[in-house]
Parts: C-alpha cells; sequence; structure tokens
C-alpha cells in the first residue's frame, strides 16, 4: 500500500529547502554588507559635502571682502578725482579760462519758452485722459442701463397684454405672469435711475466742452509741443558743443553730470543732462550748483510733475 507522501522525494524536498534557507542566508548576509557600505559611503560622502560647504562658504566671504575693498578703493578714486577736477578748474578759473553759460538766453529761446508755457496752459485747460476715460465710463454706464429698464419695460408691457387677454388660470396667463412678475422689479429703484441720469447729463456736458475746448485750443496745444521740441534740441546741441569745446563747464552741470559722458551709456547721459538744461531754461532756474534749484512753493503742477521728471537716474 503506498503512501500520501513519498520517503524520497520528501527528503529532496527538505534538502531543496534546508538548500533555500542557505542561500537566502547569504543573500540577507551579502544585503546586510551591502547596507553597511552604503551607511559608510554616505557618511564619507556627507563629510565631504561638509568641507565642500565651508570652503565655499569661506570663498563666498573672501569674495565680499575683496568686493568691499574694491568699492572703498573706487570710493577713494572716485573722492580723488573729484579734487583733482577741483584743483584743476581752480588753476583754469585763476588763468582766466571762460565758464560756458548754458543758462543763457536769447530771442529765439524767449520765443520758444513762451511758445512751451502756452501751449502747457492749454494742455492744462483740457481733460487728463484719466479724467476723460471716467466721463466716458458714467455715460457707458447709463447708457447701458436705460436700455436693461427700456426692455424691462417692454416685457412688462407685454405681459400686461397677454395677463389682460387670456382666461385665467391658463397656461397663456401663467407664463405672462410669471414674465410681469420677473421684469417688474427691474423697474423700481427710480432715484437710483434719476441719479445715474443726472450723472451722465454731467459727464456729457463735461466731454462736449472739452471737444470744444480741444478744437479751440489744438492749434496753440501743438506750437507749444513744437516749441518744446526745438527748445530740446537747442539744449542737446548746446551741451555737445560745450563737452567737445575746451571751455570750462558750469558747477552745477559738473556736480551732475561730471565733465564727460560715461564710455558707455553716453546717449542716456546726455539725454538726462538735456532734459535737466531744458528745465532750468523753461523754469528760469540760475542756482550756480544744484542742477535742479529749489522747487518753489507756488510751483504748477506741470512743474512738479517736470521737476520729478529730471530728477530720475542719470544715466544707470
Amino acid at each position: 500500500m503506498s503512501t500520501p507522501y513519498d520517503v524520497d522525494d520528501l527528503r529532496r524536498t527538505v534538502q531543496q529547502l534546508q538548500h533555500s534557507v542557505s542561500l537566502l542566508g547569504g543573500a540577507e548576509a551579502g544585503l546586510s554588507n551591502l547596507r553597511e557600505d552604503l551607511e559608510s559611503a554616505e557618511r564619507d560622502l556627507g563629510g565631504r559635502l561638509d568641507d565642500v560647504e565651508a570652503s565655499v562658504e569661506q570663498r563666498q566671504r573672501d569674495i565680499s571682502e575683496v568686493e568691499d575693498s574694491v568699492s572703498a578703493l573706487e570710493g577713494d578714486i572716485a573722492d580723488m578725482a573729484k579734487r583733482v577736477a577741483w584743483l584743476e578748474r581752480r588753476a583754469r578759473t585763476e588763468a582766466g579760462d571762460p565758464v560756458v553759460d548754458l543758462d543763457a538766453r536769447n530771442p529765439r529761446i524767449n520765443r520758444l519758452v513762451k511758445q512751451v508755457t502756452a501751449g502747457r496752459a492749454a494742455e492744462a485747460r483740457l481733460l487728463s485722459s484719466l479724467d476723460r476715460a471716467r466721463l466716458e465710463a458714467t455715460v457707458r454706464a447709463f447708457e447701458q442701463t436705460t436700455a436693461a429698464r427700456d426692455q424691462a419695460l417692454a416685457e412688462v408691457l407685454a405681459a400686461t397684454a397677454v395677463l389682460a387677454t387670456a382666461g385665467h388660470g391658463t397656461k397663456a396667463f401663467e407664463q405672462a405672469a410669471g414674465r410681469y412678475r420677473t421684469a417688474r422689479p427691474r423697474l423700481e429703484n427710480t432715484p437710483l435711475f434719476a441719479r445715474q441720469r443726472a450723472d451722465a447729463a454731467a459727464a456729457r456736458t463735461a466731454l462736449q466742452r472739452d471737444e470744444k475746448l480741444d478744437q479751440d485750443l489744438a492749434e496753440a496745444v501743438a506750437v507749444g509741443r513744437d516749441a518744446l521740441r526745438q527748445l530740446t534740441d537747442l539744449a542737446r546741441t548746446r551741451i555737445s558743443a560745450a563737452v567737445a569745446g575746451t571751455a570750462l563747464l558750469p558747477v552745477w552741470f559738473t556736480a551732475a553730470f561730471g565733465p564727460m559722458p560715461p564710455r558707455s551709456g553716453a546717449e542716456r547721459w546726455l539725454a538726462r543732462a538735456t532734459t535737466t538744461l531744458v528745465y532750468r531754461i523753461n523754469y528760469g532756474v540760475t542756482d550756480p550748483v544744484v542742477a535742479l534749484g529749489l522747487i518753489p512753493e507756488q510751483a504748477t503742477a506741470r512743474q512738479r510733475e517736470d521737476y520729478q521728471e529730471a530728477k530720475k537716474p542719470r544715466y544707470r
């Protein structure tokens, strides 16, 4: 009689199992060794990274110290350059060298300044783009409100006509009643509508007045803008000739811009210097040291705007 399990097969199975357990033990040992190697490598790498980070931080500190030294050196050089320029100017002044009068006025410049002033006064009477946009928005808002109100009124009238003829309780009657209930509230709030209408009427009046003024003042505005362009060209030419010449530049100019344009950004330098000179000529600034002088308390809004524009960074 045979047994359910063959003894030899069972023995072989046990042997195979023992062999597999042995292999597994070896694999686990190998895995453990790998883990130890990995941890060791990570520790070594961490130490190296710490060393690298410390080295980078030290290099950054070194660079910062060098930059500070360079900055201090540049400041010293700038101070020495100013000292040399002052001594040179003093020597040339004592020798009788002339100083360029960049602010000099002549009949043509006086005429241009007068035209610029008149043109700006005309522009000041016109609405700003922001004010015009605000008034136009007020008109559009009322037009939209009116259109919505007209639509609601038409729907109420149409629904009322059906309610007057359709039998009570019919489908047509119920539908018309629903449309009436929906449209009727949109006709209410009469005070708000009246206020919007008044605001829109005032806005239209202001816009129409501005359009007429724009037509009446168009020539003065155009002449003023052209005069400013000519004055700017004259100022730019005057500065270019002065920098290229041999006469001394005024103190206010060298204090603000130096005696020469930088090696890079010469065009921006000249543009800022031109803006400053145009400001001085336009507003009669005669301060010999401060380029823009002190803005007077009674200065107009336009002068304050021009002052802030001229104060912007020179050429950087």
